[in-house]
């Protein structure tokens, strides 16, 4: 088959924060598996991305996989084709045969590791976890969501968290079989084991080793200033950048500007008052993983 020709057989999808980066950047590294170096495309989340979204676009999608040759597998990461009503069947008409990858994790630690990525993204500017749960249903009303975020269901913290649904929705498009889950405890108890069954799932050579390493810590910005501005640049600024850069270097040097302004801070605990709200509204989402992955799942949404 020509290079131009090749599409992506299989999905990494999964809520952020969940180990995605890590397996992504271990997949990207197999000689069998060809995945594009960007991820976060979301091209099948028609639900979540506007039509005026780069990667809405099927051609400028499949333009990412025309460097793939003689790869067993080519694949794409993005994390919200889990959380979208649409993605699983989008996939499906696009290829029926997929292999879908989903990791997961404690939907409460989830909750508040993602919270604070949003924060340090500069997508979220309510930094208190607990303000931003109250916000959730003004939110889905249209109002309070920050400006030039992609799409506010990002916003929907505990919908996101909401896994079981999202899980039920691949198996039911594919089958059990063509679905394999990977827990976050898992993975970063046993990376090499976790990946070793990834690669099993996916039919290439077990044996290959990557070089595992921790590639998303917990970060805070250092400047809150400058997030701000990067979130909402004043025209005199904004303006000149867009009309002189092409959107991939305005993209990497708005990453490069985010990464310089990070600190890699242990976040901080919840406090029982709000690890108490999250068990409440969580904790059946848990019971249902449990009946859904034949497992338990000892000390997900576990109260104090």
């Amino acid at each position: 088959m020509a290079s131009s020709e090749r599409q992506p057989d299989f999905f990494l999808v999964g809520a952020p924060k969940c180990g995605t980066t890590a397996m992504h950047v271990s997949l990207r590294e197999h000689p069998d598996v060809f995945m594009p170096a960007e991820k976060e495309h979301n091209h099948f989340a028609t639900d979540l991305v506007p039509a005026t979204d780069p990667y809405a676009s099927r051609e400028h999608y499949l333009a990412l996989f025309r460097d793939a040759s003689f790869e067993k597998r080519v694949g794409e990461t993005s994390v919200f084709h889990l959380y979208s009503k649409s993605a699983a069947e989008n996939i499906r008409a696009f290829h029926a045969d997929a292999k879908i990858l989903v990791m997961l994790r404690d939907p409460l630690e989830f909750v508040a590791s993602y919270h604070s990525q949003m924060v340090w993204n500069g997508d979220e500017d309510l930094a208190d976890l607990a303000e931003a749960l109250d916000a959730e249903d003004v939110r889905r009303a249209g109002a309070h969501v920050p400006a030039n975020l992609r799409f506010p269901d990002r916003l929907f913290y505990t919908g996101v968290a909401r896994f079981s649904e999202q899980l039920e929705r691949y198996i039911g498009c594919f089958g059990s079989d063509a679905v394999h889950v990977v827990l976050f405890d898992d993975f970063t108890s046993d990376p090499a084991a976790e990946y070793r069954r990834a690669l099993r799932f996916l039919g290439v050579d077990e044996d290959f080793a990557p070089t595992f390493r921790v590639v998303n810590p917990n970060k805070a910005v250092r400047s809150a200033a400058v997030s701000e501005f990067l979130r909402r640049p004043p025209a005199w600024v904004a303006k000149p950048v867009v009309t002189l850069l092409p959107r991939s270097w305005r993209r990497m040097l708005r990453i490069r500007v985010r990464h310089a302004n990070a600190a890699e801070l242990p976040r901080a605990p919840l406090s029982d008052e709000l690890h108490a709200r999250l068990v409440e509204v969580l904790r059946p989402e848990v019971d249902r993983l449990e009946a859904l992955l034949g497992r338990s799942l000892p000390g997900w949404c576990a109260p104090r």
